[in-house]
């Protein structure tokens, strides 16, 4: 792949690595359509049809890999693609 220093690091990272699972795709892809609208992870359960504890453990993936953060003061916590570099 030729190198784009206009691409972000976190599209990079991801296209040189993988996602563990299907509940990662579906809760970026549901984050990154969605913008700006934040998500609990029952929300994105309900949505993307899947269960709480799969989707948290995504979101504490993708948090990690700094593809998502949660907004600050929200309760529960609301996820929202990390647009920070």
């Amino acid at each position: 792949m030729a190198s784009d220093s206009s691409m972000p690091d976190q599209v990079r990272a991801l296209l040189h690595g993988s996602l563990p699972s299907m509940v990662h795709v579906e809760t970026l892809l549901l984050l990154g359509r969605t913008t700006p609208k934040g998500w609990d992870r029952h929300q994105i359960a309900t949505e993307i049809k899947s269960s709480p504890a799969l989707v948290a453990a995504a979101l504490a993936d993708l948090e990690t890999a700094k593809l998502v953060r949660s907004a600050p003061g929200t309760e529960p916590p609301e996820f929202r693609l990390d647009s920070s570099d």
